[in-house]
């Protein structure tokens, strides 16, 4: 599953191939769907959503892809609840947080090798997969769906486990620590 909007750095289109190339494999299960969910804020979106559509019946993956578009919170907290990995195939965005709310909702997040998810998220191979190109992508869903499995139900716990440090409660105690020396002393916190 994946969900953001359809904004053109986002990369569906990469997604889409991946799959595609997933789909051919041997050991790739006959059941797996993809599913991508965003917002659509305009024409312009749109028509990137008609294009994606396009593309999946070019690759042949029409009748397994499914585009869903400004779905409401219940349908995406069910559709994450079914889900097994979560996709990010955005290069070099800064953080990522779609990545972390995969790996929150207890998938195994399969995000971008760039910036924030790789520096800052996914442990590559322990907490979650990294890949860049729509090979790299679809290696990695073979192996969690396919012959590594049982690793990718460990990788996906040990993913979970790490999320508490995005916390409020883990930002507030590291806000209070840097700018404590900043304060005066009759401000500062009394407990870092």
């Amino acid at each position: 599953a994946e969900y953001m909007g359809y904004r053109p750095e986002k990369d569906h289109a990469l997604m889409l191939r991946a799959f595609a190339l997933a789909v051919k494999a041997p050991l790739f299960p006959r059941d797996v769907r993809l599913i991508t969910i965003g917002s659509v804020r305009g024409a312009d979106d749109e028509a990137r959503v008609e294009a994606l559509k396009a593309l999946a019946v070019e690759l042949g993956i029409a009748a397994r892809v499914d585009i869903r578009v400004d779905v409401p919170y219940a349908e995406l907290v069910a559709v994450l609840g079914r889900a097994r990995v979560g996709l990010h195939a955005m290069w070099n965005e800064h953080f990522g947080i779609a990545v972390v709310e995969y790996l929150a909702a207890g998938l195994v997040a399969l995000a971008h090798d760039s910036a924030g998810p790789k520096l800052d998220i996914v442990d590559n191979g322990r907490t979650g997969f990294l890949a860049t190109t729509p090979e790299e992508y679809a290696a990695a869903l073979v192996r969690i769906f396919g012959s590594e499995s049982a690793a990718a139900d460990a990788v996906a716990e040990a993913g979970r486990a790490t999320v508490e440090r995005f916390s409020e409660a883990v930002f507030v105690a590291a806000f209070a620590r840097a700018v404590a020396p900043l304060l005066a002393p009759e401000c500062a916190p009394t407990r870092l």
